[in-house]
């Protein structure tokens, strides 16, 4: 990349990356292959590099495909510089880590589905054990006032309305 951000050579595995295989015609500079919510954190560590802040640059960003899909590289970015400590060239290696990001996604997403069925089987664990106290409690009610038929009108149907809440 030159200083000036121009993509001046790059190899196939960029072009098979990012889904441009004419990237080395095309007059893309090299912040515009980023997704555009990454670029000024990448502005901002090149500003960092450039004004010698930091010896070299690497950052973890997403790049747009030319079918407008978003890949995730790890980037690193180096100078060359001239012998009179000009800048000749920027060096931009970028290791595809797109595959490492949609796993730990579907991992988080286990997780959350785990955590939502264990918090599921808690609470059903839970409100069974209040079941069982209402329907023991009724049961018992019903027992003690066998000729109260107008007692046994109310507690059958909150009975059976246990028992199905219990199943």
């Amino acid at each position: 990349v030159s200083p000036t951000g121009q993509i001046e050579l790059s190899n196939a595995a960029f072009g098979a990356f990012l889904g441009r295989e004419d990237i080395d015609r095309s007059t893309l500079t090299f912040d515009e292959t980023l997704h555009r919510d990454d670029r000024g954190q990448f502005l901002n560590g090149m500003r960092q590099l450039l004004s010698g802040e930091v010896p070299s640059l690497k950052q973890e960003l997403r790049y747009t495909t030319g079918t407008g899909g978003v890949v995730h590289g790890s980037t690193s970015v180096s100078m060359v510089r001239s012998e009179k400590a000009e800048i000749e060239q920027l060096v931009v290696q970028i290791v595809d880590v797109s595959e490492r990001k949609l796993t730990t996604q579907r991992l988080h997403q286990a997780q959350k589905m785990e955590a939502i069925g264990q918090l599921t089987g808690g609470l059903a664990h839970d409100f069974n054990n209040l079941l069982t106290i209402v329907i023991g409690n009724l049961a018992a009610l019903k027992e003690e006032r066998t000729g109260d038929d107008s007692l046994r009108s109310m507690v059958d149907p909150a009975l059976d309305a246990a028992r199905r809440g219990a199943e």
